[in-house]
């Protein structure tokens, strides 16, 4: 069993996203985003969930591989 495991989606393209909480300028509403951030934050550290940030390759080469993991 992996753990918890929380996916970011569009919310961090990067990790260094994450860690300095940038926001897209492509975003409309930053407070909007800055909120989101928040909750994500709050729900990893409460769920002591890893947290996958898809857009950073770094991350989805840490990510199993189909089908081999199945093993």
């Amino acid at each position: 069993h992996a753990g918890n495991v929380l996916l970011s989606g569009d919310l961090y393209h990067s990790r260094e996203n994450r860690e300095f909480r940038r926001v897209p300028r492509i975003n409309t509403d930053r407070a909007a985003t800055l909120a989101s951030m928040d909750r994500f934050e709050a729900i990893a550290k409460r769920d002591h969930a890893r947290v996958v940030i898809q857009h950073d390759p770094r991350d989805v080469a840490l990510l199993p591989r189909l089908p081999a993991y199945l093993h």
